[in-house]
């Protein structure tokens, strides 16, 4: 799993932010929760009908991750005591909302479920067409469980492993987060200057 989630999530366990990491992880898995459902309702077609939803999305996801992007990159070390105290106060619900936040801005992720629903038709596996709602439903419960799991995993994996890290690789770690967040910025940037134009 790629992308901006998952950037936040190996962040969070790199600065042991397990708790904040996996709240992320429940954030993210909402709304991509929803976006499978959808998709396997059919409703592709939605982004198509309403182009301006889509264009939204792009902008308000770019400059999400263009924010985090820069942060990233300033940060070099964690953060020290106080701020930590202050931080672990609020980082349950800021980073639930991230995480659903990042999940819903990004509409690429509609294509990404009606591709994994064709995909699961085409092997001949019956999409409930007798009771498309339940049979939705259990789609993207499924969806949700497989995400949080495996955010959950790699931050068990990372909380097992991290003690192995030198300071400054995980400096340069969070630096890399941080770049790969700005080329994603950049392409949902692109990709919504390229819809306008045509």
């Amino acid at each position: 799993m790629a992308g901006p989630i998952a950037a936040l999530v190996l962040n969070c366990g790199l600065e042991r932010r397990f708790r904040s990491g996996l709240a992320v992880a429940l954030g993210s898995a909402m709304p991509e929760a929803a976006y499978a459902f959808l998709a396997f309702w059919g409703t592709a077609t939605f982004l198509g009908d309403y182009p301006w939803i889509g264009q939204v999305a792009r902008a308000s996801g770019g400059a999400v991750l263009l924010v985090l992007g820069v942060l990233f990159l300033r940060r070099s070390a964690p953060p020290g005591a106080a701020r930590e105290e202050r931080r672990r106060a609020r980082e349950g619900w800021g980073s639930f909302a991230l995480g659903f936040s990042l999940t819903a801005f990004n509409p690429t992720l509609i294509a990404t479920w009606t591709a994994a629903v064709a995909i699961v038709s085409g092997f001949g596996v019956d999409l409930g067409t007798q009771n498309p709602g339940l049979s939705g439903l259990a789609f993207a419960l499924a969806a949700a469980v497989g995400i949080v799991t495996w955010f959950a995993t790699m931050l068990w994996i990372i909380y097992r492993m991290h003690e192995r890290f030198r300071p400054e690789t995980l400096v340069s770690m969070r630096r890399g987060v941080g770049v790969f967040l700005l080329v994603v910025s950049a392409w949902f940037f692109a990709d919504l200057a390229f819809a306008l134009a045509t």
